[in-house]
């Protein structure tokens, strides 16, 4: 290996230490890690990281990003996406995300790391109902707090609530929840109905502290409510209110735009953001303590005898009716706060050097606003800092983010967990380096506050292919790391809600998925990072000026899309030309066919496609079964030959000619199904599907692989050279998985667990016109047809999903890592 840089080991050791405790970041301090050997080493050596502090979960027009404040507000992808269109409300330590994925329902606590999740109830009752009654109303969740990590026993959530539908304007209330059966019950309010609470009682935010949860009300007093469970294990919840003192406070003529509970130093904080008018940004915070003056402490009964409040006496026994009051701070003493509803926190100045006491705050002024809800407009913008002393002090965060259709920014709470001690640091990474899914690798490096982007703990092996399945509850992926198929893990994708009923077509590394969404929208998806780009929706012949319609079946890359080079996108389309008779040669094409796949090629962003290979007003169909990008041009194979593309201008079609081993010809006894390109070690291959049965209800009976021999390619060759196509006997430890425009090959000696064999998706609705360009109602695409061949006798084939069904919304394809 090569020898560390000269200055690596010439810095001073006081002068390294200095520099990373500077570098508070852990996924920072990962990527310095990786500079050479010399400083991995020597890093392994310095101090942890301080606790994290909480990421901006910061929502815009394609995508949703984590933005981390020890880093200077730098975009992260250490983590899955949020799910993209979701609405998010409250977050808890360890990654959790509340959201709410149709905006109004489907409430649920995602864990982003560890790929768990769990069901928030999505319609409450009254808690003098009894357990057989009808739920009282739906409800929106607009905060929500833990009482305890909620892969802990016993878990409670609490949650401030609205009506819906918001028909007038509600009271804000509360109401809990069992996290392990949040799915099977509803959450329980503890107010009566019709509900007499003034409105100076109407909370404001929730937080839990030493086991219960203590709302903040309009009034400023708080509402304690401490969840027990009975000797049958059914919540019960003790509530009492403590009154402060009376309403009027003076904010100097500033408006109280929200109010937040936060715990520092064992101290309850109300934090009061100020304004200058309705909607306007923040203008100013104040600080208060809750303070309780007196101690003796009387029941007061109303006249039916009932306890109603807590009152307080003082040294002569005179009652006190707000025993309670709030005392100014006059600085943060060392504290960083960050406030949001349900998650507000607290954090220690000195652990972060080059951080001062100040202020987090997120744009949340959509809390009060029940429009937001059912129009979907969140400002975004009014997110920042704010710091003690003379204006300016406040610090704006993407100041010219627009408003989001789904959803208003959020923290994300991460792990607050100290380094692993029992074990050295290179035993973990080496540990780690074993484990061959990305995501039970996160779950082992977090363990000891380690990240991905750490050199020194990623994996011994590439990552396999994912299997995205559609279901019922949305797609579900397949680890084929973590087991073969639908017998393997699942984990959840973070994708989008419009990903859920999109149709996919295929894939390109890094996680990015092909898919038409319900609208007829073709867009590129990144699973890991939310981002979206468009793809053509319109075909046009070169230089003809007019365009139409087209449906994309399969499509590929030339580059990543976020690289540096030139990315052309190439896809199999399929449309109907209005106005002109197709040109079918005898090359290619089906004679009577009303429409036929043909080629087109794109650059991100274009709104129209281009065919390369018609010339004006001429539209070729090609039947194209697959298409790669290999050794710079476009290959395209059809049932009898192969298109080269060297550029738009120049492309070229061969005649394929199957040979067994010393050129003698392929056997007749079996006829193809479809084929596939994969390149493989430098070279192109062909694998060929063979179906038996009907061809309504066929599946899949054998496949065989070719190496072809590409001629040289330049423009004045014939028309009818050949493209010599060999037998491969065997698969010389290979793993091949094929899907359209995303087939990839693998070595299995990376993998000593696996066989060779070739992976396949059951994508038979590929040549079914009425599945992919008719009504939604037409479209039921055939699952279960989807596993592994090995080669050898039969038995040779494995079902992933063998007791799939139809699915109404998409094919299975291949997810790349």
């Amino acid at each position: 290996m090569a020898e560390p840089p000269p200055w690596a080991d010439g810095l001073p050791h006081a002068a390294l230490r200095e520099i990373v405790r500077r570098v508070p970041c852990a996924v920072d301090r990962g990527s310095m890690a990786g500079a050479c050997r010399s400083w991995r080493a020597r890093l392994a050596d310095l101090p942890p990281p301080p606790p994290p502090l909480p990421w901006l979960v910061l929502p815009s027009g394609g995508s949703t990003r984590f933005y981390c404040a020890l880093s200077g507000c730098v975009h992260h992808y250490e983590t899955n996406a949020p799910p993209h269109g979701a609405r998010f409300f409250g977050s808890h330590e360890g990654a959790w995300l509340f959201l709410a994925f149709n905006q109004n329902t489907d409430h649920e606590l995602v864990n982003l790391r560890a790929d768990r999740t769990f069901l928030i109830p999505d319609k409450y009752r009254l808690q003098q109902d009894g357990p057989l009654a009808a739920a009282h109303d739906d409800m929106v969740i607009l905060a929500a707090a833990l009482s305890s990590p909620p892969d802990q026993g016993k878990c409670v959530g609490a949650c401030i609530i609205s009506r819906w539908p918001a028909n007038v304007p509600t009271l804000r209330r509360f109401a809990f929840w069992h996290v392990e059966f949040g799915g099977d019950a509803d959450a329980y309010d503890l107010m009566p109905d019709p509900d007499p609470t003034p409105p100076h009682l109407q909370v404001e935010d929730v937080l839990c502290y030493q086991g219960a949860f203590y709302f903040l009300t309009q009034g400023e007093h708080i509402r304690r409510c401490e969840p027990v469970h009975d000797a049958g294990g059914d919540l019960e919840v003790l509530s009492d209110v403590w009154f402060f003192q009376r309403e009027g406070r003076n904010y100097d003529g500033l408006v109280v735009q929200a109010r937040y509970l936060v715990v520092s130093r064992d101290e309850l904080l109300m934090v009061v953001r100020l304004t200058c008018g309705a909607n306007k940004p923040a203008a100013a915070f104040r600080v208060f303590r809750a303070l309780r003056p007196v101690q003796d402490v009387e029941e007061v009964a109303d006249e039916d005898g009932e306890d109603n409040q807590v009152a307080e006496a003082d040294d002569q026994g005179e009652e006190i009716e707000y025993p309670w009051s709030w005392g100014e701070l006059d600085t943060l003493g060392g504290q960083m706060l960050f406030v949001g509803r349900g998650c507000s926190r607290s954090y220690k100045t000195a652990e972060y050097p080059g951080f001062e006491d100040g202020i987090y705050f997120l744009d949340d002024r959509s809390f009060y606003d029940d429009h937001c809800v059912c129009e979907r407009q969140y400002p975004c913008s009014n997110n920042g800092r704010w710091t003690q002393g003379p204006p300016p002090n406040i610090e704006l965060y993407f100041p010219e983010q627009g408003p989001s259709d789904h959803s208003p920014p959020a923290w994300l709470l991460l792990y607050n967990r100290p380094y692993a001690k029992a074990l050295p640091l290179d035993m973990v990474r080496e540990i780690s380096r074993h484990i061959i899914c990305d995501t039970e690798r996160v779950r082992t490096l977090r363990v000891c506050c380690l990240v991905l982007s750490d050199p020194g703990a990623r994996a011994i092996q590439p990552q396999l292919p994912w299997l995205l399945a559609a279901s019922t509850d949305g797609p579900l992926l397949y680890c084929l790391n973590c087991g073969s198929g639908g017998n393997g893990t699942t984990h959840t994708t973070g994708a989008p809600m419009y990903v859920h009923t999109a149709y996919h077509y295929g894939a390109y590394d890094g996680r990015w998925l092909f898919s038409t969404l319900e609208n007829g929208d073709s867009v590129m998806v990144n699973l890991l990072t939310g981002s979206r780009q468009r793809l053509p929706i319109e075909i046009t012949y070169r230089q003809s000026g007019l365009s139409y319609p087209q449906k994309i079946l399969a499509a590929t890359l030339s580059a990543a899309p976020d690289s540096c080079r030139a990315c052309i996108g190439a896809a199999i389309v399929r449309y109907v030309h209005p106005s002109v008779k197709p040109i079918l040669t005898s090359h290619f094409g089906k004679v009577g066919r009303e429409t036929a796949t043909q080629i087109a090629l794109f650059r991100l962003g274009d709104e129209i496609a281009v065919d390369p290979l018609s010339a004006i007003n001429s539209p070729i169909f090609v039947e194209a079964d697959d298409i790669t990008f290999y050794n710079g041009s476009l290959h395209c194979i059809t049932p009898d030959g192969q298109f080269v593309l060297d550029n738009v201008d120049h492309w070229k079609h061969f005649r394929l000619k199957y040979e067994l081993d010393g050129r003698q010809p392929l056997p007749d006894d079996k006829t193809p199904g479809c084929h596939y390109l994969v390149e493989s070690r430098g070279e192109l291959l062909v694998v060929v599907r063979y179906y038996s049965g009907a061809k309504t209800a066929r599946e899949t009976e054998t496949f065989r692989v070719f190496r072809m021999i590409i001629p040289e390619f330049h423009v004045n060759m014939g028309d009818h050279d050949f493209c010599i196509c060999t037998h491969q006997p065997s698969l010389d430890g290979r793993m091949l998985f094929v899907g359209r425009g995303c087939s990839r090959s693998y070595e299995l000696a990376q993998y000593p667990e696996f066989k060779d064999g070739i992976y396949f998706v059951d994508d038979q609705s590929f040549y079914d016109e009425h599945i992919m360009c008719h009504g939604g109602n037409e479209r039921v695409y055939p699952c279960s047809d989807t596993g592994r061949w090995i080669q050898g006798p039969p038995p040779n084939l494995e079902s992933f999903l063998p007791g799939q069904g139809s699915s109404k919304t998409s094919s299975p394809v291949w997810i790349l890592p």
